[in-house]
């Protein structure tokens, strides 16, 4: 009984080992799997060594996803988010055609200031 636990056991650890060894090789060939949970909840068991390499894989990655994702908003207009088209005079970004009308731009510091101004309620006289 105790050595079919052990047996159990040991192929339990194989499976979980050749699983995150998937995964750590898909990572190093630059793909991008989808890991479920149970994947991440066995990186404990993974030499640290080897999740130093997949932090900076990640972290690699994660930056070239946020270059993407900047250049994508910077294409966007500012104020509703639409593909923009039209530059802002103050260089803030860009706008679509049915926002263009508003000269106002949302990003510039007076236009959050005179709206911080409106949100706040009106201070009583003393």
């Amino acid at each position: 009984m105790e050595a079919e636990r052990a047996k159990q056991a040991e192929e339990d650890a194989q499976r979980q080992a050749a699983l995150l060894q998937e995964a750590l090789e898909s990572l190093r060939r630059g793909e991008n799997p989808h890991l479920d949970v149970h994947q991440l909840q066995l990186l404990h068991r993974l030499p640290l060594e080897s999740v130093l390499s997949l932090q900076a894989q990640l972290c690699s990655c994660l930056h070239a996803v946020e270059q993407v994702v900047y250049r994508k908003q910077r294409q966007c207009c500012v104020t509703c988010g639409e593909q923009g088209s039209l530059s802002l005079p103050c260089g803030h970004g860009l706008q679509c055609e049915s926002c263009s009308s508003s000269t106002e731009c949302p990003m510039c510091p007076e236009h959050k200031q005179e709206q911080k101004q409106q949100q706040q309620p009106p201070q009583p006289l003393s």
